[in-house]
Parts: C-alpha cells; sequence; structure tokens
C-alpha cells in the first residue's frame, strides 16, 4: 500500500490552530475552521477534512465536508470523500449509499473502484466483481489500471472470469510482461497448463526479468517431467549460469530443477538442487525458532475469549488446518463438490481478523467481537449462491482457533496429518516465494520446530475450546478415500451424497501449490517418499522420528 499523500503545510497550521479547541469543544472547534475556510479553494477544504480523518475525527471531519457540500453542492470530488470518509469510518451501507449516484459521472472511473473496494470489503465478491468487470469493459485504461482490475477479479477468487476477461486485454497489450505473467497464473490456478506454460515460453523469449518474475519455477509446475532430454532442463540449466540473478529469483529456478529431477525419479539430483535452493532463503530471511516457540506458549497461556454469540446457526464454518502440504487442499477439494458446500480456498480471512484484533484497544470488547463475528459470516458466505456449509482451507489458521472459537462458534475444525517425514520433505521441496509465513519452510530444524509448535498448539486447542476437531491421516485419505469422506461427511452432518465418485467442479480453481496434485485421481504414489531421499537427507529421520 503506497503511503498517504502529504498534506497541505496551510492545512496542517489549521488543524495545529484548533487542536486544543477539538480536544475542549469540538462543535466550537467545527465552526471555528469552517470560518477559517470560508474563502479557502477546495483542495484546502479537502486537506483539512483528511486531516482530521487521519487524527481519528471522522465526525467532526464529516461536518466540516457538509459545509463544503453547502457552499459546492456539485462537488463530484467532495462527494467521493464522503463516501471514503463514511467507510473508513465502518459505515459502509451510507458509504454506498454515496457512491452509487457517482456512476455515470465524470468520475465513473474513481466511482466505480471505490464501490467495487467497498463491496469486497463487505464479502459481496459477485457484486464486486461484475462492478469492476463493468468498468474494464466500459473503460478501456492503460496497462497498469488494465492489471490493477484484472487482479482485483481474481483476487475476489472470480478466476474464470479474470481468464477470459485477461484474453482481450493481452491482445491490446501483446509487450506488457506483467500482463502476460498474470494471465499464465490464471492458467494454472484453473487447470489450463498448456495455455500457461505458452504464456510462460513466451516470457522467457520476450526477455523478462527473471529477478522481478519468477518464470522458471512456474513453468516446471505445468507439467510432470518424464526424462532428462526435456528441454527445461536445458533451460534451468542455462540460467543457473547467470551471475545477475539475486537469491531468491536463483533460488526459485534451483526449485524448479529440483521438482523436475523429482518427476523423473533422479532423488540424489533433487535433493542436491533443493538443498542449494534452501539455503539460498534460509540465509536470507529472518525467521527465528524462538519468536515461534513464544508464540505459541503466548497462545497457549492467552485466557479464552469470551465468545461473540451463539453463532449464526445458518451456516457452518469448516475450517481445515494442519501443516501445510499434508492434504488440505485434496479434503477440500473433495468436500467442495458437495452441493451443500462452498469451497473458499485458502482465504486471507483469519490472518486479517488476528491484525484487527490484536490492534484493537479493548480486544475483549463484547461490541468488537460482534462485529468481527459478522464481518467473518459475511466472508464465508459473500453473496454467491448459498449454501450450509463454507470451507476455509488455509492451513496456518490452526494458530488461531481460539479466535475463531470466539467469533464462530458453530464453527467445525478438520485437523489434516500426515507422516511427518512425507510432510517435512514436501514443505523442504516448495518454494514459497517471498511468504513470511512460512519462514521456517527452508530448513529442516526449523520445519521440525514449527511442527512441534503445531502438535502443541493443536493438543491444547483439543483440550481447551469447545469446538469439535476432526483428525484425517493423509495416508488413509489416499488408500480409502471413500470411508474418510463418509467419516468427513458424518462429522459434518453432511446430506447424504457420493463425495468419492464426484466429478470435479467445472471450471474449479486452485491457488494453492496443488494445482496440479489436487486435479488428479487420488493416487498412493506420495506415501512414504521420503525413503527414496533417506540417503541424501539424513536430517528427514533424524529430526522426524515417528
Amino acid at each position: 500500500m503506497s503511503d498517504p499523500k502529504p498534506l497541505d503545510p496551510a492545512a496542517i497550521r489549521l488543524l495545529d490552530r484548533y487542536t486544543q479547541t477539538f480536544a475542549e469543544n469540538p462543535p466550537l472547534a467545527v465552526r471555528g475552521l469552517c470560518q477559517a475556510l470560508a474563502a479557502a479553494l477546495l483542495p484546502l477544504w479537502q486537506d483539512c477534512i483528511e486531516g482530521l480523518c487521519r487524527r481519528g475525527e471522522y465526525r467532526p471531519a464529516l461536518v466540516v465536508l457538509d459545509e463544503a457540500l453547502r457552499k459546492r453542492p456539485g462537488s463530484i470530488e467532495l462527494r467521493l470523500q464522503l463516501a471514503d470518509i463514511l467507510r473508513r469510518a465502518g459505515d459502509l451501507e451510507l458509504a454506498e449509499q454515496a457512491l452509487r449516484p457517482l456512476l455515470g459521472s465524470p468520475k465513473h472511473r474513481e466511482a466505480a473502484t471505490s464501490l467495487a473496494q467497498l463491496l469486497q470489503h463487505q464479502g459481496k465478491l459477485s457484486a464486486a466483481t461484475r462492478t469492476m468487470a463493468e468498468l474494464l469493459q466500459r473503460d478501456p485504461a492503460d496497462a497498469d489500471t488494465t492489471r490493477f482490475r484484472l487482479r482485483f477479479i481474481n483476487q475476489c477468487r472470480r478466476e474464470q472470469l479474470a481468464w477470459d476477461l485477461c484474453q482481450p486485454e493481452l491482445a491490446r497489450f501483446p509487450a506488457d510482461l506483467k500482463l502476460r505473467e498474470l494471465g499464465a497464473r490464471l492458467g494454472i490456478t484453473l487447470g489450463r497448463f498448456d495455455e500457461a506454460r505458452e504464456h510462460y515460453l513466451a516470457l522467457l523469449r520476450e526477455g523478462a526479468d527473471l529477478n522481478e518474475l519468477f518464470v522458471l519455477m512456474a513453468l516446471s509446475g505445468t507439467r510432470k517431467y518424464r526424462d532428462r532430454d526435456d528441454a527445461d532442463f536445458a533451460l534451468f540449466a542455462q540460467h543457473l549460469q547467470r551471475t545477475d540473478l539475486l537469491p531468491f529469483p536463483r533460488a526459485s529456478i534451483l526449485f524448479a530443477l529440483g521438482k523436475a529431477c523429482d518427476d523423473i525419479g533422479d532423488h540424489a539430483g533433487a535433493a542436491a538442487a533443493f538443498r542449494e535452493g534452501n539455503a539460498l532463503v534460509h540465509s536470507n530471511q529472518n525467521w527465528q525458532r524462538g519468536d515461534w516457540q513464544r508464540e505459541v506458549g503466548q497462545r497457549i497461556a492467552a485466557a479464552p475469549l469470551p465468545a461473540a454469540g451463539a453463532g449464526d446457526a445458518g451456516m457452518i464454518p469448516v475450517f481445515i488446518v494442519g501443516l501445510p502440504r499434508s492434504g488440505t487442499t485434496l479434503v477440500a477439494d473433495r468436500l467442495g463438490r458437495h452441493p451443500q458446500v462452498r469451497n473458499r480456498g485458502e482465504l486471507a480471512l483469519v490472518p486479517y481478523l488476528e491484525k484487527w484484533h490484536g490492534q484493537s484497544p479493548d480486544p475483549r470488547h463484547p461490541a468488537l467481537l460482534g462485529k468481527m463475528a459478522g464481518f467473518a459470516a459475511a466472508h464465508l458466505r459473500q453473496d454467491d449462491e448459498p449454501a450450509r456449509w463454507y470451507l476455509d482451507k488455509n492451513p496456518l489458521n490452526f494458530r488461531s482457533l481460539g479466535l475463531i472459537a470466539a467469533l464462530l462458534p458453530q464453527a467445525r475444525i478438520i485437523y489434516c496429518k500426515r507422516d511427518p517425514r512425507d510432510t517435512a520433505l514436501s514443505i523442504w521441496s516448495q518454494f514459497f516465494a517471498r511468504g513470511e509465513e512460512n519462514g521456517y519452510a527452508y530448513d529442516f530444524a526449523d520445519i521440525a520446530a514449527y511442527s512441534a509448535g503445531c502438535e502443541r498448539l493443536m493438543a491444547h486447542w483439543q483440550a481447551t475450546l469447545k469446538l469439535p476437531v476432526q483428525v484425517v491421516q493423509y495416508e488413509r485419505m489416499i488408500e480409502q478415500p471413500g470411508e474418510t469422506l463418509a467419516e468427513l461427511s458424518a462429522f459434518l452432518g453432511l446430506p447424504e451424497f457420493d463425495l468419492a465418485g464426484a466429478a470435479p467442479l467445472k471450471d474449479a480453481a486452485i491457488t494453492t501449490a496443488s494445482a496440479w496434485q489436487a486435479r488428479q485421481p487420488v493416487y498412493t504414489s506420495s506415501r512414504g517418499r521420503w525413503s527414496a531421499y533417506a540417503p541424501y537427507l539424513p536430517e528427514l529421520e533424524s529430526l522426524f522420528p515417528t
């Protein structure tokens, strides 16, 4: 997010003049400020209003803005500012009412963009997407704005629409490499691997900056390699000879090479590439075991939060948690095929709620928890075809079950577990780009510490919370999918449906690293995968005993 625009020094001086009066007599301060601004130009009014907002004085800001509108009733700029203040103050419905009359005005672009963002914040993702898609189609813009709009639609999890809209824009901006990279990522998300691959190869031909776009890592995810004669091996080797690559981009190519070697059964080559890539990332990130252990201890020691209410009886939130690469995507994909289940994918909802809660001056206040509970329910339910069960498969939500229990006491938890050696190898083999949350993933000792913290937290939650928890063992899921899914259905109370035999949803998007694997029939070859690496990675046995 960009830094806010600096305020006019004259506005700062005016606000400073009335600071004390605002503290003692806000109405008098507002009258004085309005009188001082009486002959001022519009930008000074707007900067004073913005300055009040930055000080948290939303109500006085609205009074001053109302006076500005009385003097300039036709100002679209002021009406846009009104909607923005109402949004920041939490009056979302009033903000929406303020924006809608501005659609079709000379400020249509700004109004439609603000409206789409406002609808997104309310969890109305279908409406937000429609608004942004209509803007994209009726208001051709430059390449940067076009990418912003397409990314917005993608962030609203309308990947198929984003893909469809991206194609004519690629024809309009054939030289825009960032737009092509976005199109390629959408292709992988939707399982259109051949088309994604063509985009990535085009990026290489057109000289994409591999320090900015991790093209080769993504390219390796578009196919399963069969032999070393595949031309991609030569590409990886060629680019690893370069001396201009920064550590993370170089590491991404090593992970691509490791994945390709793994595909063809060259475990020694894969282990060597992964080890070099992990070492590069590990030496350039700040994740600390001690910090994680303190966090786990603090969460265990924290007093339970009061419940925000009885929960919404009309919906059952389902959180699929565990370590990454433990089967969460597989479980979510199969459950999401039930007609009464909506798979929301890997949401950023709970981390957002954690940040909101942590920044509150009174984190136990019933009004705050109630507002957060409503926000959480709205973003799970959204505004598409209604259902009863809603899935969030962000695996790291295991850290936040205390907050989930307070906000959504009707929730159900599915805890995915897997042989720790297979889990560790799979995490260590995965390039998480610059994801700070997964900073532990590049060192086996760090993975072991993170895994131990996960076990401690889950044991604590299961002993202290009323949330029902069902443990799913990955190995059983892949060997006995029908029985495992039947048990999950019973745990969740799903109406009878053949989940094991259900076809994948049309145009289903998978945004995680499992985009390829989760689209394949359930297979058992990943069980015991670690044993092939044992001669090259002794840490798997020394750090992850069973």
